[in-house]
């Protein structure tokens, strides 16, 4: 595939963008408990434990197979979409130090340092440099580059809302569905984690399914985890 390192928005989409963004922050900042900030897989809450919500442990099973596949020296490149705290991009890089690159989106840095400093539940509570480096994926530029793309109640999440007309809510999808999947790299992975409904129905299964034929990768949704997509693409 030709690459193409032209950003996903132009600088008036982006600027457009960024005011709801921006509000999407501050709605967050007045209630919290919207944005699951210390997600893991190590966490006891249901709602919480990234295992249990993507069906599969990255640190013992994904991550491990990406790392084998990779020649002498090369790093697994992963993106955590939508990190909250950013705690689950520590746990991959401490279980990982020297085979792994982790980068993170998030809405604010604000909101994600007052929550690690407050809340103490770790010992090093600042950022690494590569977190929350955007607030979405659609600021990045087209080309494959990562490995491995998680999301869990993220952009993909807060993203698209219910109350969307069909068509909004299915360009909206779109928009954000290929920016993930040009961000892919050649037998790279997705885990794509939402509360969106839209994508259990006739139509939205038929939308997902032309996406998939339209930029040849493949792209599921496992019957015991309804919330969740996958997307593979091929080498």
């Amino acid at each position: 595939m030709k690459q193409s390192h032209e950003k996903f928005l132009t600088k008036d989409k982006l600027k457009e963008n960024a005011e709801t963004w921006k509000y999407d922050t501050n709605v967050n900042e007045k209630n919290s408990g919207l944005y699951a900030f210390n997600r893991t897989e190590s966490a006891e809450e249901n709602n919480l434990n990234i295992i249990r919500l993507h069906g599969v442990s990255f640190i013992k099973d994904v991550i491990p197979k990406l790392i084998a596949g990779k020649k002498k020296g090369e790093k697994v490149k992963i993106l955590d979409i939508g990190a909250g705290a950013a705690f689950f991009a520590d746990e991959i890089r401490e279980a990982f130090p020297d085979q792994v690159r982790v980068f993170s989106t998030g809405l604010s840095k604000k909101i994600a340092k007052d929550y690690r400093k407050k809340n103490k539940l770790k010992e090093n509570q600042k950022l690494h440099p590569d977190d929350l480096k955007w607030r979405s994926i659609l600021e990045l530029s087209n080309f494959e580059e990562f490995d491995l793309i998680i999301d869990t109640f993220g952009e993909y999440n807060y993203g698209i809302s219910e109350s969307f007309t069909k068509n909004a809510a299915e360009g909206r999808a779109a928009s954000y569905l290929t920016a993930v999947i040009k961000k892919l790299k050649p037998g790279g992975q997705a885990s794509l984690v939402s509360n969106f409904n839209y994508f259990w129905t006739v139509e939205g299964k038929n939308f997902l399914e032309q996406l998939g034929e339209k930029h040849n990768v493949r792209i599921t949704s496992p019957k015991e985890l309804p919330n969740l997509l996958r997307i593979e693409k091929p080498k």
